[in-house]
């Protein structure tokens, strides 16, 4: 027998190796779920570091200036006399302001991979709301 045949006889009463889940039962465990289990908004949804680090991102990613930027070749422009400037800007509709629709579109990508919007429009096909 090797040396660490032995070792691992005297450690574990086995000669076969196991997974360091199997060893430490603290390893990989997340909120109760296994080392071998999925990760999902579900299952960490009840650790506190992740929705208070998704909190963080968001609102740093929410406070930020917006601007739209057209590009041209290699000469980029800011633009403002666009309808969708005030949506990205100031309000996303009546009752959601652009701060706090950035804050939950953020949230939605960190924890689900993505966020979308609806975005009601005039006759003129102009954007006038955002709505999620």
């Amino acid at each position: 027998m090797s040396r660490w045949t032995n070792i691992l006889k005297a450690t574990f009463g086995k000669s076969e190796t196991r997974t360091r889940s199997q060893v430490d039962p603290y390893w990989g465990f997340a909120n109760g779920y296994g080392f071998n289990s999925a990760v999902s908004a579900d299952t960490v949804s009840g650790i506190a570091a992740w929705w208070r680090g998704t909190q963080v991102l968001s609102n740093i990613l929410a406070g930020l200036p917006k601007h739209l930027i057209k590009m041209d070749s290699e000469d980029r422009e800011a633009v403002y006399d666009l309808p969708s400037v005030a949506l990205i800007t100031d309000m996303a509709n009546d009752n959601l302001d652009s701060y706090a629709w950035h804050d939950y579109i953020v949230q939605s990508v960190l924890n689900y991979g993505n966020g979308y919007s609806l975005i009601h429009r005039d006759e003129n096909a102009n954007p006038i709301a955002l709505s999620l």
